[in-house]
């Protein structure tokens, strides 16, 4: 599969059940520090208990979103797996460091979150991607959606809160929706100045 620079994936990493053999083979092939970096992941269960590795959730998405990247840039740059270098800029979006005759300028961007790994690409474009599980979380009821809106105020112009809450009579649902909806769209434009920026419904 070749591609010409462009590209948006999504994958459902709760597909991937990699046993011990196929998750060590998985790490072997990132950098010693994304590799360290997956494996700091740590979700508490109870009982002094942690889930780690494979099982833990956060390190799969990790790992697989790292694995879509050198994917990624193996196939639209044809650099081969083993010269792929990758660092992080000083707002510690992962950059591609290995030079490339192919495009004078080759962004992308990963995300994820819930069950997704989204990435997106464009050559000589900046480019940025967000992706976001709408639920608030350990909400319960309409009360417990409302305080968290509060705590996030100051998130959102007031034109951006009439949008969120634009229904009457006032539908809860739907100001989900609409909060998250608003708040990937200002995540992928912290990556991507507006000038260059091209957002897809």
């Amino acid at each position: 599969m070749e591609l010409h620079g462009s590209a948006r994936w999504a994958i459902d990493f709760e597909v991937w059940k990699p046993q011990e053999e196929e998750w060590m083979h998985a790490l072997s092939v990132l950098s010693v520090e994304e590799m360290q970096r997956i494996q700091r992941f740590r979700r508490p269960v109870g009982g002094g208990k942690q889930i780690v590795g494979r099982d833990n959730p956060d390190a799969k998405s990790s790992c697989l979103g790292r694995l879509m990247m050198r994917h990624l840039v193996h196939e639209a740059l044809q650099i081969p797996y083993e010269e792929i270098v990758f660092r992080r800029s000083k707002e510690n979006k992962p950059y591609l460091a290995t030079p490339s005759s192919k495009f004078a300028c080759f962004s992308f961007n990963v995300s994820h979150a819930g069950r997704y790994v989204v990435l997106a690409a464009e050559p000589n474009l900046a480019v940025g991607v967000d992706v976001m599980e709408a639920a608030v979380p350990h909400s319960q009821c309409d009360a417990d959606v409302t305080a968290f809106f509060a705590t996030m105020s100051e998130s959102f112009t007031a034109r951006e809160w009439r949008t969120i809450r634009c229904r009457t009579p006032p539908d809860i649902g739907h100001q989900v929706q609409q909060f998250f909806r608003l708040w990937t769209l200002k995540e992928v434009l912290r990556w991507s100045p507006p000038y260059q920026t091209v957002m897809q419904d």
